[in-house]
């Protein structure tokens, strides 16, 4: 901060007023000293000023990298459980599926079979339902001739 202050200067002195030019010179010397020490003081105080904000700057510049690494780290986490929370979705629907095949095989039955052309064909139906399930049809056998 700067709060020092400079003293006004007396009245400079001038060879055209010779009655007090001795008492202005004397006056205008004490002065000069007195505001050669104010002024040094003033260009201390402005250059701590300058640190201080130079210091600023730079703890500005470095939060506002820390903030946004932050955001760029919480966009990452963000995405990465987005990706699981899909996942997640993804494996309980498959889970479902897969838990009604279960139950359609557990209910299966054989309704026919037969060889044709060196192939076993084997018919399953779903006998817990009157209409065709997911695992109803024929699956072919190749046999080894």
């Amino acid at each position: 901060m700067i709060d020092q202050t400079l003293t006004t200067p007396p009245t400079a002195p001038s060879s055209n007023d010779i009655p007090t030019f001795r008492t202005r010179f004397d006056a205008f010397i004490i002065w000069i000293a007195t505001f050669v020490s104010q002024l040094t003081t003033v260009i201390s105080q402005i250059n701590n000023t300058a640190t201080t904000i130079n210091e600023k700057e730079v703890s500005a510049i470095s939060a506002e990298a820390n903030a946004t690494s932050a955001q760029v780290i919480a966009t990452q986490k963000a995405t990465i459980a987005t990706d699981q929370a899909t996942i997640a979705i993804n494996s309980a629907s498959q889970a479902n599926a897969s838990a009604q095949v279960c139950a359609a095989y557990a209910n299966m039955q054989w309704t026919g079979f037969g060889v044709t052309d060196g192939e076993l064909i084997v018919s399953i139906a779903d006998a817990s339902v009157s209409t065709p399930s997911i695992v109803d049809g024929e699956f072919i056998i190749t046999l080894g001739v």
